[in-house]
């Protein structure tokens, strides 16, 4: 299998972790757990956030045939596994790479655990941390 190099920043790698989060997520059914992560930064009451659930399992229903608080779990889509393992492998590649005030602070977290492997069968993606090179 080809294999490929790509150079991001910290901000990028970030973005890249919660992009690989919520389509591992939406594609396997988690689809009310996948928005989460971008509502955190808005103000919202929990009759609008119960609202968005309830058509987000609608679109669950439709479209994967799941029920409400369901869904494939490891092994239910290949593409969603390397996603969530690839998702897991950035967030503690990033979790590494903290102050080691942040790591104390979290060193109980998912963060600070070493990636599972879920059911894909693929390594890991390898994340190196480069140098601080000029701009």
């Amino acid at each position: 299998m080809k294999k490929y190099t790509i150079d991001v920043n910290e901000e990028q790698l970030r973005a890249i972790s919660l992009a690989c989060e919520f389509t591992s997520r939406f594609m396997s059914g988690q689809m009310e757990t996948s928005y989460w992560p971008f509502s955190m930064g808005y103000q919202m009451d929990q009759n609008t956030r119960r609202s968005i659930d309830q058509y987000l399992y609608e679109v669950k229903k439709l479209s994967l045939g799941l029920d409400p608080h369901s869904s494939n779990g490891y092994g239910g889509d290949r593409t969603s596994d390397m996603l969530f393992e690839a998702y897991q492998s950035f967030r503690h590649a990033l979790w590494k790479e903290s102050d080691e005030n942040h790591k104390e602070l979290t060193r109980h977290t998912l963060s600070s655990e070493p990636p599972i492997l879920c059911a894909s069968g693929i390594p890991f993606p390898k994340i190196e941390p480069k140098t601080n090179t000029p701009q």
